[in-house]
């Protein structure tokens, strides 16, 4: 028999070592097309509407993304932690290289998502829905996904590590546990 291949280490993150502070005291994300090398801290989106917004090379600590419509959000070299997606529809998310740590996402959507290189740790998403996304080199640790929707998504480059998957909607024939 022959051994399966092993999956490809997951890239993190690219960051450039000196991000420039997010000012913006009250920010509207109609206003904003593109964040790029930025550092975002202790700030609310919630509830806003933006289409094709893209946040690259950018950390984002405590933010509030909950009930934000964003489709076409595209993150790429972003780092997430303790931020709340909670409720957020995000369709045809474009994800590359990006690290989300103890982030909120409980009913959390993305139809049509492509991720990669994505590692969702401590997370909990619950109710979460990403229906008919593709899944490349992404692991999801530690994280809460109590009847989440992978329904119709590709799930062959998923690792779930040590994850609550109770009634979880998905084909599991696709997906790795560990």
């Amino acid at each position: 028999m022959i051994p399966p291949k092993p999956k490809p280490a997951i890239q993190p993150p690219r960051l450039p070592g000196d991000l420039s502070a997010f000012g913006q005291s009250t920010p509207d994300l109609q206003e904003i097309d593109r964040l790029d090398g930025v550092s975002v801290a202790r700030v609310s989106f919630a509830g806003q509407s933006a289409s094709n917004l893209t946040i690259e090379r950018s950390r984002l600590s405590h933010v509030g993304f909950n009930s934000t419509k964003l489709p076409g959000l595209r993150l790429v070299d972003v780092q997430l932690s303790d931020c709340d997606l909670a409720n957020a529809d995000w369709s045809r998310l474009f994800v590359n290289r990006v690290a989300l740590h103890e982030c909120r996402l409980t009913g959390f959507s993305a139809a049509e998502a492509e991720i990669r290189d994505t590692v969702f740790d401590n997370c909990k998403a619950d109710l979460a829905s990403v229906r008919f996304a593709t899944f490349k080199a992404v692991r999801f640790e530690k994280c809460v996904l109590i009847e989440a929707d992978f329904q119709g998504a590709d799930l062959s480059g998923v690792v779930f590590k040590d994850c609550d998957l109770t009634g979880l909607r998905a084909v599991w024939r696709e997906a790795r546990r560990s």
